[in-house]
């Protein structure tokens, strides 16, 4: 069912389209966290499009393969609900809740204060989050003991060239032989942006142009990205986006102090300063900035495709 779902979203059969690369450690530490006796929770973080629901998907397998019940949480229902907690205490065995991209920090809580009465022999939880998300969580909570980590980061070039060697045998596609240093260049090796882009060839049926044509692969998933936004909303945030994307790299500082790029940003567009920051948070959760940093926050555009498409259909 948990596949089924997760083929429908943006990268529809694409989703699928490999064995999973670059994982084999982290992969490893999920077989240790499924015998860990002090590890209950497990956050697995990373930008936008690097895999991190996949890897999840591939998580709850291992998990179940490792004589687990494995549940994967519907956000949505859990945020309105604790009817979840059933399917763990009612289960008389070994339940793995898995928890992909939960939406404020309130469910992670409720999570942590839920299970707290619970033998703890009983239940694991995997949850899923966003590299910022995983900062601030852990500037306010310290990093509990029964607690551990993943990251997740981009594939190098030698992952990279078997990745696209992959999935052009399962798709009959024809590639150029530099294709692997240009798909670098482009998606700074983040999975989800590569399926994209060669989903984009094999979909159309055209042959694979690192060039200008690519930008179309950016402009539908911007589109798909923002359609959830109305339209006064998704009409501030594109423009946030772009003079994120003239400036390159945005930086805010711990605790917010204003620097003249948010003042800017906040006279230019007629905002407040917390919109500003809302809008660049917004921006990091649907995959067209990244963020990193703790004490200091850096917003950049990640991968190049974005920033080339932003600018050619701005300026």
């Amino acid at each position: 069912e948990a596949r089924r779902s997760l083929e429908k979203g943006i990268l529809g059969e694409y989703f699928f389209a490999t064995k999973p690369y670059g994982w084999n450690c982290q992969l490893q530490k999920i077989d240790e966290f499924a015998e860990s006796a002090q590890n209950r929770f497990l956050f697995v973080y990373g930008k936008a499009e690097i895999g991190k629901t996949r890897f999840l998907y591939e998580s709850a397998v291992r998990m179940s393969e490792n004589g687990w019940r494995v549940l994967w949480g519907l956000t949505d229902s859990m945020s309105r609900s604790d009817a979840w907690m059933t399917g763990i205490t009612g289960a008389n065995k070994k339940v793995c809740l898995v928890v992909d991209a939960p939406k404020s920090s309130a469910l992670v809580n409720a999570i942590y204060e839920q299970l707290s009465a619970v033998d703890k022999c009983l239940w694991k939880v995997i949850i899923s989050c966003q590299q910022y998300e995983f900062n601030d969580w852990f500037r306010e909570n310290s990093l509990r003991s029964d607690t551990a980590c993943i990251e997740l980061t981009s594939l190098d070039e030698a992952t990279t060239k078997d990745y696209v060697s992959e999935f052009a045998k399962n798709f009959e596609l024809r590639l150029p032989d530099n294709v692997t240093e240009g798909l670098l260049a482009l998606t700074k090796g983040v999975p989800g942006w590569i399926a994209l882009v060669l989903g984009y060839s094999h979909k159309n049926k055209t042959p694979l142009c690192l060039g200008e044509r690519l930008l179309n692969v950016v402009s539908e998933k911007v589109r798909k990205a923002m359609e959830g936004w109305d339209s006064t909303v998704r009409e501030r945030r594109l423009n946030v986006l772009r003079w994120a994307c003239v400036w390159k790299t945005l930086v805010v500082d711990d605790g917010r102090d204003e620097n003249a790029l948010i003042t800017f940003l906040r006279n230019e567009l007629e905002l407040q300063s917390e919109q500003v920051y809302d809008d660049l948070k917004s921006l990091v959760d649907i995959g067209l900035l990244v963020c990193w940093g703790r004490n200091r926050q850096i917003y950049t555009a990640e991968p190049t495709l974005v920033r080339q498409h932003v600018l050619s259909e701005w300026l």
